[in-house]
């Protein structure tokens, strides 16, 4: 991160947290990120970026937004994500620069990957516990007693993998591993 403010280190860390919060919420409950906080927050960085270093502040923010771009742009192209993740990358670069943005994108592949992992695992148990409770449901509608211990074909339903909570993990992380969250107190 380029910015010697602490106050200023405070706004953009602030901002970053607000963002990648709020766009994880609602990527999980709608499968959208909303372009209104990604230009809000893009705008902001570019003010913070530019009010405390001129030029090249602007310059190291722009330089994190295509930094971030283009760590999501393949597997966008390949359908693994979807462009208002890439958008959202892109702009946690913007707040955190291109250093910032390169921890950002690792951390968020890893915590993709072990999220993705647990939201396979939730569901298949979820496909099977539904598919035990229709069997449950059916056997006792006609009188039966159900016949446990057999294990039902699982299905994975076609549902989307929100992405943005793995970018929040990866922006959490670079946070913290930055030591961003204290700047006045150095």
């Amino acid at each position: 991160m380029l910015i010697a403010d602490p106050i200023t280190t405070s706004v953009v860390t602030l901002i970053s947290l607000v963002l990648v919060t709020a766009c994880a919420v609602t990527d999980v409950l709608s499968r959208r990120i909303p372009n209104l906080f990604l230009a809000t927050a893009f705008s902001l960085a570019l003010i913070c970026y530019g009010l405390d270093k001129g030029i090249s502040g602007l310059i190291d923010s722009c330089l994190g937004l295509l930094v971030g771009l283009a760590m999501l742009t393949p597997i966008y192209i390949l359908g693994g994500t979807g462009a208002g993740d890439v958008k959202l990358l892109g702009v946690v670069g913007s707040l955190l620069g291109t250093q910032g943005v390169f921890i950002a994108g690792a951390a968020t592949f890893i915590s993709g990957g072990l999220l993705g992992i647990i939201w396979i695992l939730w569901r298949i148990v979820d496909a099977f516990f539904a598919e035990q409770f229709l069997r449950y449901s059916q056997l006792k509608s006609v009188g039966l007693s159900p016949i446990s211990g057999l294990m039902p074909h699982v299905k994975i339903h076609g549902s989307s993998f929100p992405y943005a909570p793995a970018i929040a993990c990866g922006t959490y992380t670079t946070i913290w591993y930055l030591g961003l969250l204290s700047p006045a107190a150095r």
